[in-house]
C-alpha cells in the first residue's frame, strides 16, 4: 500500500467513525425518520385513550416531505379548564342573571363555578379558582346583595381593588340596598329611581371601546313602542364613572343603565337593567341578544365577560364584511349594474363584492368584466347561485304536508344533485376560459335546500353555504339554548350553514344595516351584506348607493377587513387559550387558515364540529396528511406550529 493509499483509507475510516457515533448520540436521523417526525412522530401510538370515550382514530398519515408541513403532531389537551368566572347567588331564589350567567360563560367557552351566598359566608378563600387565582369575574343579582354582611362587602371590594377582579352586579332596582351599593362603588351610586320613559331605546356609549367593542356608539331602537321598563342610576357627580350604556327619558333627560366604576386595579360593574319578565328564562340567546326589546338585559353581561376574560374566551381578532350580488351575470348593462363604476366605489371606499354567478349565464361573461375580476382579486370574487336559476331549484323533494306545489314543484334529490355537479362543471369551465376561480360556496336561489341536499355539497367538498336562513327546509331548530348565535350552524349533516342577515334594497336610512351588523361583529360572526341588483334594490340611485354603509361599517371599533366569501370563510374561526397556555381553535367549515402570531411555537387543539366521523377521507396540514381523531362529534387536531408560521388545514371529505 502506498503513502497515498494509506491516508485514504485513514480519512474513510475517520469519516464511517463519525458517522456511527452521530447515530449512536441520536445527532442524526436517517431522511425517511426525518420526514415522519415532522407528522407522526407524537401521534402515532402515543397515550391511551381514556376510559370511556370513544375514539376513532386517524388512518396512518402518509410521510411529509421535510419542509412540507412545518408542523407536527402536540399532545391531546389534557384538560378540563378550570373554572373561570364565579356566580354568587341564592340557590333556592335563582333570578334571571343566576339563570343566564353560566350560559353565556358557556357560549364563550368558560368554565363557570357557584357559591350559595344564603347558606356560608363568603371567605376570600372561596374567591379563588382551583389553581389558586382569584377568580377574574364574579357576578352576582342586586337581590343577593341582602345576603350579604358588611365583612362580605369588604371582601369582594378588596378582591377587586387589590387582585384586579371585576365584579359584576346585575338587576339593580329601587329595592336595591343602596348602602351595600355605595360601599362597592366607592359612594358612586347616590341612588336608583324609576324614569318616565314610554319608548325602549339605549345608546351605547364610546367613552370604554374596550368594553362596548363593536357596538360602541350604536344606537338601540325597536320597530314598536314598548314601555322602557330598566331603572336609572343616579351617579354622584364627584365620582369618576364610565358610563357603557343610557336611555333617554320622555323629558329628553339621558340616565345611564350600565356603568363601569374602576376601583384600583379591577372594576365594579352596574346593570339597571329590568329583572322581571320571567319568560325570559325560557327564551333563546339569539332572541335575548337580535331583539332589541331585550338588549339591556343580555348585552351588559356579554360585554362584561368577553372584556374581563380577554383571550380566555372564545374570539376572533379579526372581523370580515362582505357584500353579495345574488345572480349577476358578469357583463355590462346587467338592470343597474356597472362594474367599472363598481370597482371605484370600491376602491374609495374601501369594500369588496362578491359576484353569486348562476352557471347557466357563465357564457355570457364579457372579456372587459373579466379582465375586472382578474386585475382585482381583492375587490371582485365569484361563487356559485345555483345552477339555472329555474325557480326554487332546490326545493322539497316531493309533495307532502307543508309543500306549496301551487308556487313550487317538488325536485327530487337526484335532481338536486345533478343540477349542483352541472353547476360546478360550469363553473370550473368558467374558471379555465377566463382565469376568475369561483370559492366553493354555494347561494341557494331562492331558499335553502333540505339537509339531504347539503350531504352532496360536503362531498364535494363545498367550503359551506349562505343563506338567510341557517335550518335547511322542512326541519326544525335543535333546542339549544345558543343555536343561531356562531359562526355557521353545523348541525344538518356537520355541513356549515352561514347566516347572511343584511339585506340591502334602496333604502333611506343606513342606521338599521349598520345595527345589525354591528352586533353580528360582536360575536364575531361576519356581516354578510346582499342584494340583487334589479329596480328598487341596491343601486337603485347609482353605484354610490353602498358608500355610505360601507364607511360606517369601516369606522366601526375592531380590525375589520372586507373580503371574499372563500375567504371569509375559509378563515372563519374562534380561539381561545387554555389554563395551560395552549390554543383552542374552533372551525367552521372543512378548510382552515390561520397564523400563530405569537413570538413561540404554540400548541394548537383544532375541533370541527361532524355528524359523521367516518365521512372524513383524510386530513391535510399544509398540503400533507396529518392525524386527527373523532370524539364526542368533534374532528379534533392537535399540533405544535412554530413562532409566526401560516397553517392550511383542509379536512377532506370525497375526492378532489
Amino acid at each position: 500500500m502506498t503513502k497515498s493509499q494509506f491516508a485514504v483509507a485513514i480519512l474513510v475510516a475517520l469519516l464511517l467513525g463519525l458517522l456511527v457515533s452521530l447515530l449512536a448520540a441520536g445527532g442524526f436521523t436517517p431522511a425517511r425518520d426525518a420526514e415522519m417526525s415532522l407528522i407522526a412522530r407524537a401521534g402515532m401510538g402515543g397515550e391511551e385513550d381514556s376510559p370511556g370515550q370513544e375514539t376513532t382514530p386517524s388512518p396512518a398519515p402518509t410521510p411529509a416531505p421535510p419542509d412540507a408541513s412545518g408542523v407536527r403532531p402536540a399532545p391531546a389537551w389534557a384538560g378540563p379548564d378550570i373554572a373561570d368566572v364565579l356566580l354568587v347567588q341564592v340557590a333556592a331564589q335563582p333570578t334571571n342573571f343566576d339563570v343566564f350567567f353560566c350560559n353565556v360563560a358557556e357560549f364563550y367557552g368558560l368554565g363557570c363555578a357557584t357559591l350559595d351566598a344564603s347558606t356560608v359566608e363568603i371567605t376570600e378563600e372561596m374567591l379563588v379558582d382551583e389553581a389558586g387565582e382569584p377568580f377574574k369575574l364574579i357576578g352576582l343579582s342586586a337581590s343577593t346583595l341582602a345576603e350579604l354582611s358588611a365583612l362580605e362587602l369588604n371582601i369582594l371590594r378588596a378582591l377587586v381593588e387589590q387582585q384586579g377582579a371585576s365584579l359584576l352586579v346585575y338587576e339593580v332596582d329601587e329595592e336595591t340596598n343602596l348602602g351595600a351599593l355605595q360601599a362597592l362603588t366607592d359612594d358612586a351610586v347616590i341612588g336608583v329611581t324609576d324614569r318616565n320613559d314610554s319608548v325602549r331605546n339605549w345608546k351605547v356609549m364610546t367613552e370604554a371601546p374596550e368594553v362596548t367593542r363593536e357596538l360602541s356608539g350604536q344606537s338601540i331602537e325597536l320597530t314598536r313602542v314598548l314601555e322602557q321598563t330598566d331603572w336609572s342610576l343616579e351617579l354622584n357627580p364627584d365620582a369618576r364613572v364610565t358610563q357603557l350604556i343610557t336611555s333617554v327619558d320622555d323629558f329628553s333627560q339621558i340616565y345611564p343603565i350600565f356603568v363601569m366604576q374602576r376601583l384600583g386595579q379591577g372594576a365594579v360593574f352596574l346593570n339597571a337593567g329590568d329583572r322581571g319578565e320571567v319568560a325570559l328564562r325560557d327564551l333563546p340567546l339569539r332572541s335575548l341578544y337580535y331583539e332589541a326589546e331585550h338588549f339591556s338585559k343580555i348585552v351588559p353581561l356579554m360585554m362584561t365577560m368577553r372584556y374581563t376574560m380577554g383571550d380566555e374566551a372564545w374570539h376572533q381578532d379579526v372581523n370580515y364584511a362582505n357584500l353579495t350580488l345574488d345572480g349577476a351575470p358578469l357583463a355590462e348593462g346587467y338592470q343597474n349594474l356597472n362594474y367599472a363604476e363598481l370597482l371605484r366605489q370600491m376602491e374609495r371606499h374601501d369594500f369588496h363584492t362578491t359576484i353569486a354567478l348562476i352557471p347557466a349565464a357563465a357564457e355570457q361573461s364579457q372579456p372587459d368584466v373579466i379582465s375586472l375580476f382578474t386585475g382585482n382579486p381583492d375587490r371582485f370574487s365569484l361563487v356559485q347561485n345555483g345552477n339555472n336559476k329555474d325557480g326554487y331549484e332546490f326545493y322539497y323533494y316531493q309533495e307532502g304536508p307543508g309543500v306549496d306545489t301551487d308556487q313550487h314543484a317538488p325536485r327530487p334529490l337526484l335532481d338536486q344533485e345533478l343540477d349542483i355537479r352541472e353547476g360546478l362543471e360550469r363553473m370550473l369551465a368558467h374558471e379555465r376560459n377566463t382565469g376568475i376561480a369561483a370559492a366553493r360556496v354555494m347561494i341557494f336561489p331562492y331558499g335553502i335546500s333540505p339537509a339531504p341536499t347539503l350531504r352532496v355539497l360536503k362531498e364535494l367538498n363545498y367550503l359551506g353555504t349562505v343563506n338567510a336562513q341557517d335550518v335547511p327546509l322542512g326541519e326544525v331548530a335543535p333546542p339549544d339554548w345558543d343555536f343561531g348565535m356562531h359562526q355557521a350552524v353545523l348541525d344538518y349533516e356537520g355541513f356549515p350553514l352561514v347566516a347572511r342577515r343584511q339585506y340591502i334594497n334602496s333604502f333611506q336610512s343606513a342606521d338599521p344595516f349598520i345595527r345589525s351588523a354591528a352586533l353580528d361583529l360582536f360575536i364575531d360572526r361576519p356581516a354578510l351584506f346582499w342584494s340583487e341588483p334589479t329596480p328598487g334594490q341596491l343601486f337603485t340611485r347609482g353605484m354610490g348607493e353602498f358608500n355610505v354603509i360601507a364607511d360606517r361599517v369601516n369606522a366601526i371599533p375592531g380590525q375589520l377587513e372586507w373580503r371574499s366569501l372563500g375567504y371569509i370563510l375559509s378563515h372563519m374561526h374562534k380561539m381561545k387559550v387554555n389554563d395551560d397556555q395552549s390554543v383552542d381553535i374552533m372551525m367552521c367549515c372543512g378548510q382552515l387558515e390561520f397564523r400563530n402570531n405569537s413570538g413561540m411555537e404554540r400548541i394548537y387543539h383544532l375541533r370541527k364540529q361532524e355528524t359523521d366521523g367516518a365521512s372524513t377521507r383524510r386530513v391535510l396540514v399544509n398540503g400533507v396528511e396529518f392525524p386527527y381523531r373523532f370524539e364526542d362529534g368533534f374532528i379534533i387536531i392537535d399540533l405544535h406550529v412554530p413562532a409566526h408560521s401560516d397553517v392550511q388545514v383542509l379536512i377532506e371529505v370525497g375526492g378532489d
